[in-house]
This record gives C-alpha cells, structure tokens and sequence, in this order.
C-alpha cells in the first residue's frame, strides 16, 4: 500500500514539474493560451530568424553569397550615382547663387548711376 502513495506522489510531482515546465515556458515566449514553444522550438525559429542555416547545400551557400554580393554592389553604384547628382546640383546652386550675388551688383550700380543722373537734373 505504502508503494501506491509513493506511485501518486510521484505522478502527481510529474505532473506538477510538466505543469510548471509548460507555464515557465509559455511565459518566456510571450504566454498565450495553448501552451507555448519548447526550447528546441524556440532555439530553432530563433536559428531560422536570424538566417543561419546549418544544413545549407554548398551551392546553395554560393549563390545566397553571389546574389548577397550584386546586391551590395548594386546599392554601392546606386550610391555613387546619387553623390553625383547631389554634387551636380550643388555646384549648380553654387553658380546660381554667383549670378543672382553678380546682377544684385550690377543693379545695384545702375541704380547709384541712376541717382546720380537724377541728382543733376
């Protein structure tokens, strides 16, 4: 008989640390109703999310690595071309702002010669 409460005790304990391992578990990834992941779920998203892959193909890996490299070197041209265009319409501004600085001068000489005239009359 003293074997039959050791059994439930130990059912009951196993069921409690099952309960406990599910609440724990469910609350590190966010709760929800259902349960939750298990470790090896949660290592295995997290290894998904982050794009590592153990078992990629070596082929697989050189195109992933081929199309990582056009891409950066895409964005590298698209850069330069845009520094270009910046620059392009900076200097244009800059000479724009010499001609509006050059004809705010020479309007300011015709009006002093116009004074002058009128100063005569």
């Amino acid at each position: 008989m003293a074997t039959a409460v050791t059994e439930s005790d130990q059912k009951k304990a196993g069921a409690a640390a099952a309960a406990s391992d599910k609440n724990s578990t469910s609350s590190h990834h966010g709760g929800g109703g259902g349960g939750g992941f298990k470790d090896s779920d949660a290592t295995f998203v997290a290894d998904q999310a982050e794009g590592t892959a153990t078992a990629t193909p070596p082929a697989a890996a050189t195109a992933k690595a081929s199309i990582e490299k056009q891409v950066i070197e895409a964005l590298e041209r698209g850069n330069r071309a845009l520094a270009q265009q910046l620059e392009a319409h900076r200097s244009m501004w800059d000479a724009d702002r010499e001609q509006r600085a050059a004809l705010l001068r020479a309007m300011d000489r015709v009006a002093d010669a116009v004074c002058r005239i009128a100063d005569k009359l």
